[in-house]
């Protein structure tokens, strides 16, 4: 077709036959290309209701980064979560806090000053009493020393019946070959006497101590606040007397900085201490305030953009045209995002008002070029637009793409969501937006 040729002979500075090849098909079937469009975005928009936001921050960190490994292995050990709740109580009130917070099924511990609160107290003081009945606190050496082995063949007895415990298991490897090597000495009278002299000094030094600490730890009374180390008490002791619960979430493959295992495990300490504070609380509602701050700000700025595009093109129709790139390059993105599993998070967020303005800013460009005559084709990318998009949008989107080489996960997720919003922005405007350019020319008139 001559006039095809001279159209997008216009297109001279593009200088890509291949491109004009795949423009030119497109663009004379206007009607079937919007058409499929059409279609295409409301599959992905469908993929978009998939998405959702990773309040995970660990998931940005490299995975064999060794702070997230050591993470790992502590959120592995039942009370020992980086990540517990901080519940501060009244004295008298702590007990029953911390006996409703271990009711919950998320909660696996209450630390804190709830160690000194455990729900099988009378239990426990009852196995106390029962092992001062029957200990034998501190034992005066007669002469020799015989009274080492004596207790340590006593001992191995004792620990014969919970054999089946590891760490029984090991206690008992070490007191046979305690007793192994006392054995031994009795071939070397000069070595055992040298040794018996050296355990009785070990022993009369660390006597008095050890029968203190032993009679503290079977005392019948529950330890309470003055029993803690001074460290320990700075610590979950407040200035104004209360106290500290520190609680553990339950120990599972997936991490508790999950969005659905956080929501629920803030929910629950909630229902039990409203006024739960820590590092979960303080990640679950930023990302919240996060959300609803970009979902707020991204429908201003798109209300401020159409008001200055209808003032500059004085035609709703026309402002409405610019920025149709840029909603169907943030469908497509948000959709593909979505079936892929690349969820939002706190990186990746930043990039989308970029994708909004670098989309507007092609759309803008398309129209205005459109305006200055509606019968050149393809419409609003002849004279050079068209591969000024390309090429802008083309090295932008190189330029992010390289940070996909980055260990840092976070980083990568931001350069994959840029290149593919830039990408399908582009897209829409050398397809979609001088498709409805296109059919607007056939209309009587422009409002």
């Amino acid at each position: 077709n001559p006039r095809w040729r001279a159209d997008l002979g216009v297109m001279r500075p593009l200088g890509v036959p291949l491109l004009r090849r795949l423009v030119r098909p497109l663009h004379r079937r206007a009607a079937r290309v919007l058409a499929a469009a059409i279609v295409a975005v409301g599959l992905l928009s469908a993929g978009a209701t998939l998405l959702r936001y990773d309040s995970n921050i660990m998931n940005l960190q490299p995975h064999d980064l060794e702070a997230v490994t050591w993470q790992r292995r502590l959120a592995a050990e039942p009370g020992d979560d980086l990540w517990s709740g901080l519940v501060v109580v009244e004295p008298d009130r702590a007990a029953d806090v911390a006996s409703a917070l271990r009711r919950l099924d998320d909660v696996s511990e209450v630390g804190g000053m709830g160690m000194l609160l455990p729900n099988d107290l009378p239990s426990r003081q009852a196995r106390v009493a029962a092992a001062a009945d029957t200990a034998v606190i501190v034992e005066d050496a007669p002469g020799g020393l015989g009274f080492v082995p004596n207790v340590l063949q006593k001992l191995e007895k004792e620990f014969a019946a919970d054999s089946g415990q590891p760490a029984i298991q090991t206690l008992r490897r070490d007191i046979s070959e305690a007793l192994q090597s006392w054995r031994e000495l009795d071939r070397n009278v000069a070595e055992r006497v040298n040794r018996m002299h050296t355990l009785d000094a070990a022993w009369q030094s660390a006597k008095g101590p050890m029968a203190t600490f032993i009679g503290s730890a079977l005392a019948p009374a529950a330890p309470g606040p003055d029993d803690l180390p001074p460290i320990l008490r700075e610590q979950w002791i407040g200035r104004d007397g209360r106290w500290l619960l520190r609680v553990a979430p339950v120990a599972d493959d997936r991490s508790i900085l999950e969005p659905d295992r956080l929501s629920n495990f803030v929910q629950r300490v909630r229902s039990v201490a409203p006024s739960v504070m820590g590092p979960p609380v303080q990640i679950l509602e930023s990302s919240r305030l996060i959300v609803n701050a970009y979902t707020s700000s991204g429908g201003f700025a798109l209300a401020a953009v159409m008001l200055i595009l209808i003032i500059d093109f004085r035609s709703i129709r026309d402002a409405a045209c610019a920025v149709l790139p840029v909603l169907v390059g943030f469908a497509g993105t948000l959709g593909i995002m979505g079936i892929t599993g690349l969820h939002l998070n706190f990186a990746n967020l930043m990039v989308l008002p970029m994708i909004f303005g670098i989309g507007v800013d092609s759309g803008v460009h398309v129209v205005h070029r459109w305006r200055t005559n509606t019968r050149v084709r393809p419409p609003g990318l002849w004279g050079g637009t068209g591969v000024g998009i390309l090429l802008t949008t083309a090295t932008t989107a190189i330029g992010f793409g390289a940070l996909l080489l980055a260990e840092h996960r976070g980083i990568r997720s931001l350069a994959a969501v840029m290149v593919v919003g830039l990408v399908i922005t582009l897209a829409a405007c050398w397809t979609v937006l001088p498709a409805v350019l296109r059919l607007r020319t056939s209309s009587p008139k422009r409002s």
